[in-house]
């Protein structure tokens, strides 16, 4: 009925738990999830690493890092492109000024 391309996905947002615990849950999700997000909060505390190891380790899933950059934008950015992340968030500083 519906095509791949239509179909809705499904994405599982990490941000407050250990690496090691969330690989855990990820494994057990991981055939009903489409787009894992490695958020600010644990790229924060586990390290940039994580999202390379969460693209090395689920292949096949989309992985978008929540990485909100803001002050230091070009070499934050180069620390996101380098982790081979598909999406990521950016925030512009100049357009959220009040």
């Amino acid at each position: 009925m519906f095509s791949e391309k239509s179909k809705m996905k499904l994405q599982l947002a990490l941000d407050t738990c250990s690496q090691k615990d969330l690989m855990v849950f990820i494994k057990e999700l991981v055939n009903d999830i489409s787009i894992i997000e490695t958020g600010t909060t644990l790229i924060l505390s586990e390290g940039a690493e994580k999202i390379k190891l969460n693209k090395n380790t689920f292949e096949n899933k989309l992985i978008f890092a929540d990485f909100k950059i803001l002050y230091a934008g070009i070499l934050e950015a180069d620390i996101v492109f380098e982790s081979g992340v598909v999406w990521y968030l950016f925030l512009d500083w100049h357009k959220i000024r009040l």
